[in-house]
């Protein structure tokens, strides 16, 4: 179906969106952490990439990404009008994000990146917690960054494995605790150790309190078994 806007028109609707939708998310943060407990944030505080909450005395800066204007895998959904326009755009956010991600870290800061949706469930609660629990801990700083992909790694794996889906964020903040991975909906789910055994999880590897997964292909031994890696 053909957009019914212009390219000026949609450019001018699609800046209008991301200022009202930027506010309008950074206000439900706001309440979600004050909700919560979660104190020693601030707003507005000059730092280099802007971030959207700075905790000052930890060194932990929180962006909250639109799922377009930043690129998600999934959910940002490309207008059909000066589709290479926006693509270019989006590219180049993505490539500002990593140089702002890897500036703040050479900095000593710990960069906690929330993607809009999951202010809807508990995964920016999780996120946040584990920046808050990491500092003073910068040893565990690059593992903190790889959660978004990992997460979407594990989700598509086990969906082709016919297993529940499972949140890396949860695996890494309970997995030690529980010894159980825990779904989509924050149920206890499955143990790792038993994916391990079977093979279904090739690596994992836990840093510090954390379990972090990297593969959940088949892993074959020379022999062409399973292994038993444990």
């Amino acid at each position: 179906m053909a957009d019914v806007f212009s390219k000026e028109k949609r450019s001018e609707i699609m800046s209008h969106v991301r200022s009202n939708g930027n506010r309008a998310t950074e206000e439900k943060l706001v309440s979600l952490l004050r909700e919560n407990g979660i104190k020693g944030w601030r707003r507005n505080y000059r730092l280099f990439g802007n971030p959207d909450f700075v905790f000052p005395k930890k060194k932990i800066a929180v962006f909250v990404d639109g799922e377009f204007w930043h690129g998600h895998p999934t959910r940002g959904q490309i207008p059909k009008t000066n589709r290479e326009f926006w693509l270019k755009k989006i590219e180049q956010n993505k490539i500002r994000d990593n140089l702002v991600n890897q500036t703040l870290k050479d900095k000593g800061w710990i960069v906690v990146r929330i993607w809009q949706h999951e202010l809807k469930d508990n995964r920016w609660f999780q996120k946040i917690k584990i920046a808050l629990d990491l500092e003073g801990d910068r040893g565990e700083l690059n593992m903190s960054n790889k959660i978004d992909e990992i997460n979407l790694f594990i989700q598509d794996e086990l969906a082709k494995l016919k297993l529940n889906k499972v949140g890396a964020v949860q695996a890494a903040r309970w997995l030690d605790s529980t010894g159980l991975l825990k779904d989509s909906k924050n149920r206890p789910g499955l143990p790792l150790r038993r994916l391990l055994r079977d093979g279904k999880i090739c690596e994992g590897k836990k840093e510090g309190r954390f379990w972090f997964i990297y593969s959940i292909h088949p892993c074959m031994n020379p022999e062409g078994k399973m292994s038993n890696s444990e």
